[in-house]
This record gives structure tokens, C-alpha cells and sequence, in this order.
């Protein structure tokens, strides 16, 4: 490689997580109990609270205008993938 060339990143390849049936079936079983939703109401408080911190002023407000939640319904996975992109350890550090 001469001066002149820059070295190519490598990406990693992402990790692929496989969860047997035997698993799923439990973790079910755990969402579907009381301490299971209680540990997933949690998860999702601190998923909004965070997302309400970094959205824009005027997405909040069209957010608390509507009754339904429709926008807030349309927007949760992304919301949800967002948070757990900014938290990974991937993520670049700033």
C-alpha cells in the first residue's frame, strides 16, 4: 500500500442471535406474567422519557394534540430502534 492509499475500514459482520424454541416459549411465559409486563412497562417508560428528551419540540406537541395516538403508534418501533442504537455499544462514541 503506498502513501497515496487509505486503508479500508473491515466491517464486521453483524451478529446473529438465534433463539431456540425452548426459549421463546419461556420468555413468553415470563412477558405474559405479571412481574414480565411490569418489567416491560418499565422498559418503555424509559424508552419514551428518553425519546421525548431527543425529539424535536414540535413532534412532542403534535404527539400530545393527538387522542388516539396514532402518530406516537406509527412511530414506536422507530422510536424503539432509535434508542437502542444510541445506547449499543456499535454505536460511535461522541
Amino acid at each position: 500500500m503506498t502513501k497515496s492509499q487509505k486503508p479500508v475500514a473491515r466491517r464486521i459482520p453483524p451478529t446473529q442471535l438465534i433463539i431456540s424454541e425452548d426459549s421463546k416459549a419461556t420468555l413468553r411465559a415470563r412477558l405474559d406474567s405479571e412481574e414480565g409486563q411490569r418489567c416491560l412497562d418499565e422498559l418503555a417508560t424509559v424508552i419514551a422519557q428518553w425519546a421525548a428528551k431527543a425529539m424535536p419540540m414540535e413532534l412532542l406537541e403534535a404527539l400530545g394534540s393527538r387522542e388516539d395516538l396514532v402518530t406516537l403508534n406509527e412511530l414506536w418501533p422507530d422510536i424503539v430502534n432509535a434508542f437502542f442504537k444510541a445506547h449499543s455499544s456499535l454505536a460511535p462514541r461522541k
